[in-house]
């Protein structure tokens, strides 16, 4: 009888076997008919802009032995030039007060061991924000003569600047597309989706001037000049894009 029967099971252990081979290979051979995969590219876009509007801070500072004093001399001399630049400027552009400060002035006595009040400094500032770029020099050198003690973060930028930093991700998105579609002919793969967009606009750079000028005092008002020149904005974006490929 077990002579028999060992005939039997060894012929069903062979199928088993093969049809154990053929269920491998076969799923094998479906994992490597998949050959997809993903890229990741990053587009960079520009656009060069033409600045408009100007925005400056001018400082005014006073400084006396009483507190009336020193803020008597800091807004005397701020009157004549906000009036002065309000004669330079349109009357849609702005100018406000952003700093106003009365400082006392210490000086330590050595023989109080104390600090003691020997006058007051008054700091007042206003900024302005012009489209009028043509009088920036001229609105320079003319609250520079009537007493101005800084000019400071002149800063040239253009008031459609959210635009153009929306053309700039556009160019930058265009950009990747065409590196992933040149990569994928070199590698004879075919782009099938879109897996991810992440933009990042880059802030605007410099746009070729700016200013952080403390007055000299020794320079005669006819010999001062001040010319500017205006460069182009760089507005940037990049974006990473990934795609899938089969």
């Amino acid at each position: 009888m077990p002579r028999k029967i060992f005939p039997f099971f060894k012929s069903y252990w062979h199928l088993g076997t093969l049809l154990l081979l053929i269920l491998i290979l076969g799923g094998a051979s479906s994992v490597l008919a998949k050959p997809g995969g993903t890229i990741e590219v990053t587009g960079q876009g520009m656009v060069l802009v033409k600045p408009n509007l100007v925005s400056l801070t001018i400082v005014v500072e006073g400084s006396a032995r009483t507190a009336e004093a020193a803020v008597r001399d800091a807004a005397q001399r701020m009157e004549k030039i906000i009036e002065k630049v309000k004669s330079i400027i349109p009357p849609e552009d702005k100018i406000s007060t952003t700093t106003y400060q009365l400082i006392p002035i210490y000086d330590y006595q050595q023989e109080r061991k104390r600090n003691e009040i020997i006058g007051y400094r008054s700091v007042n500032q206003i900024l302005v924000e012009t489209h009028n770029l043509q009088a920036l020099g001229i609105l320079i050198d003319s609250v520079t003569r009537l007493g101005a003690d800084r000019i400071e973060d002149l800063q040239l930028t253009n008031d459609q600047i959210e635009e153009y930093t929306r053309e700039a991700l556009i160019r930058a998105a265009r950009q990747a597309r065409e590196i992933a579609e040149l990569l994928s002919k070199a590698m004879e793969v075919k782009i099938t989706q879109i897996t991810k967009i992440s933009p990042s606009p880059v802030p605007p750079g410099p746009s070729g001037y700016t200013l952080q000028v403390a007055i000299a005092k020794g320079v005669e008002a006819a010999q001062m000049s001040t010319p500017i020149e205006i460069g182009d904005i760089r507005v940037e974006a990049t974006v990473q894009v990934g795609f899938e490929f089969e």
